[in-house]
């Protein structure tokens, strides 16, 4: 069953997450051949806030031991989205490696 993971984040800054997933026993997934796609937006069906993909927001840190990268853009509005991030093999049915929900508040500083 894929994690569910949940983000907070302020909207004035970019958000990195490394991440590795692994089984039961902490025993990493080989990923290898994986890609991976992104997606968030205020609910199912509607509009995509988020749109990430493999070398384009989502990072293959080193993929024989599931190790990646999520990178969230900064300057996304505030409020609440859900999103679901699903893993690629050619040839085989995309499996849901993890979801949950990402709350961006509003930032104070600027750059």
């Amino acid at each position: 069953m894929a994690p569910r993971i949940d983000f907070v984040l302020r909207s004035n800054a970019g958000f990195a997450w490394p991440v590795q997933f692994t089984d039961a026993v902490e025993k990493p997934y080989d990923w290898s051949g994986s890609t991976f796609v992104l997606q968030a937006a205020t609910a199912p069906g509607q509009a995509l806030v988020v749109d990430l993909e493999s070398g384009d927001g989502i990072m293959h840190d080193d993929l024989p031991t599931a190790a990646l990268t999520i990178e969230l853009p900064s300057g996304l509005t505030p409020g609440n989205y859900v999103y679901d991030m699903l893993r690629l093999v050619a040839g085989e049915e995309p499996e849901t490696a993890m979801w949950g929900t990402i709350q961006v508040e509003a930032g104070v500083s600027a750059p």
